[in-house]
């Protein structure tokens, strides 16, 4: 069976089994997945199982979208296995009826900001403070058997290096 992991922010998970035709998801206690996170709609999105057996995932117009492997989706998007899936700020993973199934791709972190050029100063008696380095954010990658717990690590660490080193 197919199911879904709600990931909340306090390191808690929910987990829904998927067996049937379709599941509403949103903050509204009608959906059959309930968010409690604010930024996700009354009606965000809907599970629908497909030919295939299956599912795909379609936003219902919400405000703060759903994004599927950190893309924004606009029409039905077939899940794969451990596809990560935000409701507004709340995370998801779905896992595939089949254990083999083969696991979503990996998305590349995005490049590095570009550093903008400096105007030459006048010299003076004190050194320059240098730019910080801020490191690249990785996509978050779910560790295997820790859950969301390890996905909330995976990208907090780089963060609470970036604020040690400041």
């Amino acid at each position: 069976m197919a199911k879904i992991i709600i990931c909340h922010s306090d390191g808690n998970e929910d987990k829904y089994g998927l067996s049937g035709g379709k599941f509403s998801i949103g903050r509204a206690d009608t959906n059959d997945i309930v968010l409690p996170d604010g930024s996700s709609s009354n009606q965000h999105a809907a599970l629908e199982l497909q030919e295939n057996e299956e599912y795909a995932v379609s936003d219902l117009g919400s405000t703060n979208h759903t994004k599927v492997n950190g893309r924004i989706i606009f029409e039905s998007t077939p899940l794969r296995h451990e596809d990560r899936i935000l409701f507004g700020d709340t995370l998801a993973i779905y896992h595939a009826t089949d254990p083999e199934a083969e696991p979503a791709e990996e998305i590349a972190p995005p490049p590095a900001p570009k550093k903008k050029k400096r105007k030459k100063e006048k010299k003076s008696a004190t050194a320059p403070i240098p730019e910080p380095i801020v490191p690249n954010q990785p996509t978050p990658t779910p560790v295997p058997g820790s859950g969301c717990l390890g996905i909330v690590l995976a990208a907090a660490i780089p963060a609470i290096g970036y604020l040690i080193l400041r």
